[in-house]
């Protein structure tokens, strides 16, 4: 049955991913694609390995072993989640890709915006690193002994750690080294020494054990020269360079102290082969393993929990944004909390990704209307995209949001697209708003620079 089911998933990704190559919106920027990667990552490969090579580090991980019934239903509900969000997103981002007539160059008063603007962000930006180093880089806030660590609290029913005495506002702050980077590199016109910021930050994020602040500086960096090559895919060389790059990523995922331990700081805590699987199953790690966490959210919601959460977990939009230091018996997660899923297993830590999301919202109905709404929304914002008269900003905010769907992918939490595209879109959205700001107050040094000014919308 298992092997049925398996094979129905890969036929179905590869008839979803035919057709949209088949579509004339099919590009790199469309949502559909960074889906169709995460799906074939957590709901086609992960699964596959998971019945082929034994992978079952996760599931020792929250105490729990699927019967083949849960791992089918698992397969299925994953498949429907593909379908709903490609049909949604096609269907409501229906645009051809062109790029005649885009506008690919910051002119004087863009540059004189972006340099007002990293005056402003980059010492806040900066002060953030070095407080992320002092309490993530120096205490072993990663392997769960927050006691040493100052400013953090673990909370016993949810196993999330929170900021105390002070902010995430200033400790995440250093997110907004990724689109700074990139606006540096687009501002100085792609010139080669325009990317030693970009490179920097790359080392930085690093050191530090992290990288889905790479990935998504990364992604927005390959979107812009895509778009300023006019080119909506890339090149087939260009492929060769992913491979170092996912090699680098898997080392610091198997290994987050691997760069400081090269260095003279000392291990926060160990390698994460040995912690979460043996070591013949070296790649069995949480990266990725989102099918291992639907399965135990489908076979736990609602047969233990009692109820589905009818989408009260994004109640959290409402109250994360509110700073603990204001607030500080702020619930941690939604206000309303109809059932924890760490009282039927051992879920600390884990992502309940966009279709456990919709699972756990209300079963299968709440697959449908969580992916078909995801995949619409987005698909929107493609449309969007497209439409002519669209400005170098306008292309700049998407780039800068459209990587940071993959969080919503995996996470399935829309507080963490929010968080994520705050620090993305913040920086691009500054700049443009002060660069309209001098367009309005020196209308003849823009007539000047023989460009007709542009709304961002």
């Amino acid at each position: 049955m298992i092997a049925l089911g398996l094979s129905l998933q890969v036929a179905v990704f590869c008839a979803v991913a035919a057709a949209f190559l088949a579509h004339r919106g099919a590009s790199a920027f469309h949502p559909l694609l960074y889906y169709l990667l995460f799906h074939l990552l957590a709901f086609v490969v992960r699964p596959l390995l998971v019945h082929l090579a034994g992978f079952d580090g996760q599931w020792r991980y929250m105490g729990f072993t699927p019967t083949p019934d849960v791992f089918v239903r698992t397969l299925a509900v994953a498949s429907v989640a593909l379908v709903c969000f490609a049909a949604a997103s096609l269907l409501a981002g229906a645009a051809r890709p062109g790029f005649a007539d885009r506008p690919w160059r910051f002119d004087r008063l863009d540059r004189r915006a972006f340099a007002w603007v990293a005056a402003l962000l980059l010492p806040v930006a900066l002060y953030g690193a070095v407080l992320d180093l002092q309490l993530f880089g120096r205490h072993a806030a990663r392997s769960g002994d927050l006691t040493g660590a100052p400013g953090m609290l673990r909370d016993a029913a949810t196993g999330f750690t929170v900021f105390a005495g002070t902010t995430a506002y200033l400790v995440k702050a250093h997110n907004l080294l990724a689109p700074l980077s990139v606006l540096c590199v687009v501002a100085a016109r792609f010139r080669w020494w325009a990317y030693v910021p970009f490179l920097l930050f790359v080392g930085y994020r690093l050191y530090l054990g992290s990288r889905w602040g790479v990935v998504l500086a990364l992604v927005m960096l390959l979107l812009l020269q895509l778009a300023r090559a006019g080119r909506r895919w890339p090149r087939l060389k260009a492929a060769a360079a992913v491979l170092p790059v996912i090699a680098l990523f898997t080392w610091v995922g198997l290994d987050r102290d691997a760069l400081r331990t090269l260095g003279v700081e000392g291990r926060t805590h160990a390698p994460i082969a040995r912690t979460y699987a043996p070591p013949r199953h070296l790649m069995d790690t949480p990266d990725f393993a989102n099918f291992d966490y639907l399965a135990f959210i489908v076979d736990r919601v609602p047969a233990y929990t009692g109820t589905y959460s009818q989408f009260t977990q994004h109640l959290e939009l409402f109250t994360r944004p509110v700073p603990r230091m204001l607030w500080p018996d702020k619930p941690v997660g939604s206000p309303i909390r109809l059932f924890n899923l760490n009282d039927h297993g051992r879920f600390h830590g884990r992502t309940r990704s966009l279709p456990g999301d919709g699972w756990m919202s209300l079963g299968w109905p709440g697959v449908v209307l969580t992916l078909a709404a995801a995949g619409a929304l987005l698909g929107l914002a493609h449309r969007w995209l497209w439409r002519p008269g669209r400005s170098l900003y306008a292309w700049l905010a998407y780039a800068a949001f459209l990587p940071a769907t993959i969080q919503l992918f995996r996470d399935g939490a829309l507080v963490s697209l929010a968080r994520f595209g705050m620090w993305m879109l913040l920086p691009v959205l500054a700049c443009w708003a002060l660069a309209t700001v001098f367009r309005r107050l020196s209308p003849a040094r823009f007539e000047q620079d023989g460009r007709r000014a542009e709304a961002f919308p």
